[in-house]
């Protein structure tokens, strides 16, 4: 999803902003899943299992945070250019091109 997601590596191939969403969302859905069902099986254990799901969690974040940064930046800039005022600063255009951020979706 990261890499289909970047035009500067798929091209005219990039995935659409809607099909982007989509799994995005999915993505999330499936991450909810499993720090769910990683909490279910935790509950009544020892502290140490707790520790180190702890640990896990937080290298599992890490990792994720590492992966996503330049996809959120993306996302957060075609945002903020959705929510500016046509008539000050750069055009739609502009600060999408500036982002990376492909229009064709």
């Amino acid at each position: 999803l990261h890499f289909c997601s970047d035009g500067r590596v798929m091209g005219r191939f990039v995935l659409r902003r809607r099909w982007q969403c989509l799994c995005w969302g999915l993505a999330a859905a499936v991450m909810s899943v499993n720090v769910y069902l990683v909490l279910d099986k935790v509950v009544g254990k020892p502290w140490w299992v707790w520790l180190l799901a702890l640990l896990f969690f937080a290298a599992y974040c890490t990792f994720i945070s590492v992966i996503v940064r330049s996809d959120l930046a993306r996302m957060l800039a075609g945002l903020r250019a959705c929510l500016q005022p046509s008539g000050g600063g750069r055009s739609r255009q502009a600060t999408a091109a500036a982002a990376a951020v492909p229009l064709n979706g």
